[in-house]
């Protein structure tokens, strides 16, 4: 697999307040979405790919991380690595810290609350392998249209300043052009070195690379489940049982 190494980075450390009683014994990417958790899913996903290292950043309940890290580096032959936060760094900080555990080249980070299904045109990994040029990019951004989203209630997150994939980026400006974050994106590593912060948002990230041209993204063409609260766990299951996915 050119230009993506071979392990991920799994954002896991959030609270998860939204999801309510769901969380307050379980951090939320263990919630089970039709019998099976989402961190679970998401590590499956790659079972194809030459994805075999998993980087995990865990804080709240971090025990029932490295719990589940256990367990899965045993059944699933993964190499399951937990880079654990005493204090929460957010999801910037937070990926910063675990680079130390990263190879130094460019690589995969996906959001551990949430779900992408694969589409007509296969595994996210394929378009975002073949798009990633770190010469031109801080970070290249899987993207997915409204109307393909299961749970998410806002306007979009990013409007799309080309016509030419991949597209260059810029905040949501309310144009009709307005896609949603999946919480998958190819990072170049590099570009964390203009940040001397140790926790801060990936929004500070991105509006560095807005400024600079260096935000890229490509629209996924399957569908994203954003699982936020109880009612968009509800959707998530509804949408799996329509589907018939295990």
């Amino acid at each position: 697999m050119k230009n993506i190494n071979n392990s991920i980075m799994i954002l896991a450390a959030g609270r998860g307040k939204r999801m309510l009683s769901y969380t307050s014994d379980t951090p939320k990417p263990l919630i089970k979405v039709a019998n099976k958790s989402i961190l679970l899913r998401i590590i499956e996903q790659f079972k194809d790919t030459n994805i075999k290292n998993f980087i995990i950043n865990a804080s709240y309940l971090s025990e029932k991380i490295y719990e589940f890290s256990s367990a899965n580096n045993i059944l699933n032959k993964n190499k399951i690595l937990v880079s654990y936060e005493k204090d929460r760094l957010e999801t910037g900080g937070g990926i910063k810290e675990a680079l130390r555990l990263l190879p130094k080249n460019n690589f995969l980070s996906v959001n551990g609350d949430s779900l992408v299904i694969n589409g007509k045109s296969g595994h996210p990994l394929k378009k975002l392998t073949n798009y990633i040029n770190v010469k031109n990019m801080d970070a290249l951004l899987l993207l997915a249209p409204l109307n393909k989203c299961i749970g998410y209630q806002g306007k979009g997150d990013f409007s799309l300043d080309s016509n030419k994939t991949p597209y260059i980026v810029s905040r949501n400006n309310n144009s009709l052009k307005s896609f949603v974050y999946t919480g998958w994106q190819v990072i170049n590593p590099s570009a964390f070195s203009k940040i001397n912060k140790k926790s801060f948002s990936m929004n500070l990230f991105y509006d560095n690379a807005i400024k600079s041209k260096r935000l890229y993204g490509i629209i996924h063409d399957g569908f994203y489940l954003h699982i936020s609260t109880p009612d968009s766990l509800s959707q998530a299951e509804k949408f799996f049982l329509e589907k018939k996915l295990l």
